[in-house]
Formats: structure tokens, C-alpha cells, sequence
């Protein structure tokens, strides 16, 4: 590899932020991956994919907040905290 392209390559890599992780996140990356296919295979309209699919996202979402005690009967009873790298930070500086 070119030493040129390294050096892009790891420049690129310090700017990479992992997308914060929610108890349902599995769920939106499983169905990025079903619309993805019901489009390419299925031949399935792209809004008709995505809307079945955010109905699936949102039903799994309310079914974990009220696993974990975030919602109950549908409804917000203290708010999900959702990390930021600022936070990952502050907290991981007691342990450097």
C-alpha cells in the first residue's frame, strides 16, 4: 500500500464515531437489511419497505423502553439517556 494512502486511511480513522448504541439498536440495523432486500430481490417499492419497516423499528423501540422501565402503557416515564462521545469521554477519564 502506498504510504500516501495510509496516511489518508488513518486520518480518516481518527475522525470515525461509532453511532450510539440503543437497547433496540439490533432491530434498525436488521431492517435497513430487510428493506435493503425486499427492494433489491423482491422489487418492493422503496417508501412501501421503509414504512413497514419503521412500524417494526418503533414497535421493538416501545418493547424494550418498557423492558428497561423507560415506558410504560405506551408511555415516556423518564427519558432514555442516548451516550455522547463527549459523555464516553468525561466518564472514561477517571480511568486513564
Amino acid at each position: 500500500m502506498a504510504e500516501e494512502h495510509k496516511e489518508v486511511i488513518l486520518t480518516q480513522w481518527e475522525q470515525l464515531i461509532e453511532v450510539p448504541k440503543t437497547p433496540y439498536a439490533y432491530m434498525v440495523e436488521r431492517e435497513i437489511s430487510n428493506v435493503w432486500n425486499k427492494m433489491v430481490f423482491d422489487g418492493e417499492n422503496a417508501r412501501s419497505a421503509v414504512d413497514d419497516s419503521i412500524i417494526t423499528i418503533d414497535r421493538e423501540m416501545r418493547r424494550k423502553m418498557e423492558e428497561f422501565g423507560y415506558m410504560e402503557d405506551g408511555k415516556v416515564i423518564r427519558p432514555y439517556p442516548i451516550p455522547t462521545i463527549e459523555d464516553i469521554k468525561e466518564r472514561t477519564r477517571g480511568s486513564e
